[in-house]
């Protein structure tokens, strides 16, 4: 009987030994790094299927948004670089290689825009930028305003509002930079839907509906198609969307 006791109690101890053998050898994989899916391009275009732009994005290793082509119909591309500070504020803006703007930065807000000439580089003028109640003023005119968030909630000078829902929205792993809202490129914000995080349902002119639209997710819940409807429901333009999946950063 003590031999069989004792037997017994050395299987079950080689048993211990080697469960716990595979358990560090499952502790030395690393784990999986945890992904997300970017937008990579974006397709604007008419109901009648005319293209507004065409855009590609570019991200460097920490995900930021660093450059745009965005490409029209006819030909035309504008090529968009995007640099930032060690604060993940965006501090220049090129189109096409050259240097259009520089961005001025106080307490995690736009002080002032400098603006090149692309020919030499050189300053060719400084505009004061103020930050009063989320809008924000170049030079004493109100351009836009935002949210706690950066997301873009009004264009001041067309009277627009943007309207949003509760749902995550195309650029779900990017942050608004309000840098952009300042420039005269504006319209490129709206072309590819970096205004915000949530989901674009529509906007407002002069506090009456203008557009309204419909997002289209697929099986992981990814706004594939958003489409836009005047106030009689007829369709004014789609966007089209793809996505590339990036390994997520901290």
């Amino acid at each position: 009987m003590n031999f069989l006791r004792n037997t017994a109690i050395f299987a079950l101890i080689g048993l211990l030994i080697f469960s716990c053998s595979k358990d560090d050898d499952n502790n030395d994989i690393p784990p999986q790094p945890e992904t997300g899916y970017f937008v990579d391009t974006i397709t604007l275009r008419e109901a009648d299927g005319n293209i507004i732009y065409f855009t590609n994005f570019q991200y460097d290793s920490i995900n930021r948004l660093i450059g745009q082509a965005f490409a029209e119909e006819d030909g035309d591309i504008d090529q968009l670089e995007y640099e930032y500070n060690n604060q993940g504020q965006m501090t220049g803006y090129k189109v096409n290689g050259y240097l259009f703007y520089g961005f001025e930065y106080e307490n995690n807000r736009i002080t002032g825009i400098v603006e090149y000439d692309i020919d030499t580089d050189e300053v060719i003028d400084e505009l004061p930028v103020t930050f009063s109640n989320g809008i924000y003023s170049v030079d004493g005119v109100e351009i836009c305003k935002i949210d706690a968030q950066n997301q873009l909630l009004e264009i001041r000078g067309l009277d627009i509002a943007f309207l949003y829902g509760e749902q995550e929205g195309v650029h779900r792993h990017l942050d608004p930079v309000p840098a952009r809202y300042l420039m005269r490129e504006i319209d490129y914000v709206l072309a590819d839907l970096t205004l915000s995080g949530l989901e674009l349902k529509g906007w407002t002119e002069e506090g009456t509906l203008a557009v309204s639209t419909e997002n289209v997710r697929n099986k992981e819940g990814l706004i594939t198609k958003v489409i836009a409807y005047n106030p009689s429901g007829e369709e004014l333009f789609i966007w089209d969307i793809g996505y590339k999946e990036r390994e997520l950063v901290e």
